[in-house]
């Protein structure tokens, strides 16, 4: 199944120029935490405030990640082989979806996209 149809592409709701002019900083919103540069670097742009908004959901998802990772290996951890390799198996797991996710949101952005995420995209709207 095609991955696009997971994700609600927003793009023409966008004015061609606002996408030209913040393409750049909207690349930036992928990386966790640095969602802040297109937010108040350009206030003016709902491109660039559409890609903070995947931006925060990102860095959520990149907490969560975080989190259930510590728990799981808190809970697993002390089983010789199996803890160890489930909590292997479940890091990668996380962690490559976290990158995909990081990596389309990018792409989105450079390719003048307003595409959400797919599966974590429609969680939240946060920013207006």
């Amino acid at each position: 199944m095609d991955m696009n149809s997971y994700s609600e592409d927003l793009t023409g709701n966008f004015d061609t120029n606002d996408i030209n002019q913040n393409k750049g900083v909207s690349i930036v919103a992928y990386i966790p935490i640095l969602f802040l540069i297109p937010l108040f670097g350009a206030t003016g742009s709902p491109f660039a405030k559409f890609h903070s908004n995947q931006g925060i959901i990102l860095t959520i998802f990149a907490v969560a990640v975080g989190v259930s990772e510590f728990i799981v290996n808190l809970i697993l951890g002390w089983i010789p082989i199996i803890g160890t390799l489930i909590n292997v198996l479940l890091g990668l797991v996380l962690g490559i979806s976290l990158l995909g996710f990081m990596i389309y949101g990018m792409l989105s952005a450079a390719q003048g996209n307003a595409k959400k995420l797919p599966i974590i995209g429609n969680l939240i709207d946060i920013v207006k």
